[in-house]
């Protein structure tokens, strides 16, 4: 049954004019037809279901392409804290799940987490078990001994190392392979301003990844991890802070 969701203001796209007294009309969770209300309101048919929603604005949902579910968002912990357990964690995420829907986001990328608590995560929600954004998932990050987020598993060194770490995420089910080109300030120790891998050990990940259609993100604050990660082809980086011996330009 189409379902027709009318609003006093309709914002269609980012470019567009805000329409006043809009509709949007949806069927089998695919819409149909969008814009003002005299034009849509003839088309309607006695099957249609109207809610009014009154005096709020309908709009595309937003992207937020860098979150950690799995992290309390009132919480200054490091990523070196004695993690919970994964029940916790796992309420923990579905609870922020429903925070980015109350906040109109309906897609994220979830970029580090423990284990594979991300794409399971990810897996419930499209199975209907539980509500929440649309899920592009990275589950532990792949960094150095004692890198950043070490304690989240994802552990790796050397070119091999790298490789088979890197394999691990496929077998997962990863929708983009996270590595930690440098350390990270939540990280105490790890560095933030030092390249922690080499050019030759992140062209391998990217390999593997790209060899599976799978896209690759890295943490990089430091100048010189920031120019590695180019080198070897990393496909986005994460910060970008340009920090040198713990100074940010």
């Amino acid at each position: 049954m189409p379902k027709a969701l009318r609003a006093a203001r309709l914002l269609i796209s980012s470019d567009s004019e805000i329409i006043q007294d809009g509709v949007v009309v949806a069927q089998d969770e695919v819409i149909i037809a969008s814009g003002p209300w005299s034009t849509i309101q003839p088309t309607l048919t006695s099957e249609t279901e109207i809610l009014d929603l009154g005096d709020v604005t309908i709009m595309p949902g937003l992207f937020d392409c860098h979150v950690h579910l799995a992290m309390d968002p009132s919480s200054f912990a490091t990523t070196t804290a004695i993690p919970p357990e994964d029940k916790e964690v796992s309420a923990l995420m579905e609870q922020n799940c429903f925070r980015v829907l109350d906040a109109g986001v309906t897609t994220v990328r979830d970029l580090g987490c423990a284990g594979t608590l991300s794409t399971e995560l990810r897996d419930r929600i499209k199975a209907g078990m539980v509500q929440g954004p649309r899920i592009l998932s990275a589950n532990a990050p792949i960094t150095v001994p004692g890198g950043h987020a070490h304690t989240w598993g994802g552990i790796a060194s050397g070119i091999e190392g790298c490789r088979e770490e890197a394999k691990k995420r496929v077998k997962e089910g990863v929708d983009v392979v996270k590595v930690m080109t440098t350390g990270g300030f939540l990280t105490p120790g790890s560095s933030p301003e030092k390249a922690r891998y080499s050019v030759e050990e992140l062209r391998a990940i990217v390999d593997v990844a790209h060899t599976h259609g799978i896209p690759v993100t890295t943490h990089a604050t430091g100048a010189e991890g920031i120019e590695r990660a180019v080198e070897a082809g990393v496909d986005c980086l994460e910060h970008c802070a340009w920090s040198i011996s713990n100074h940010l330009f």
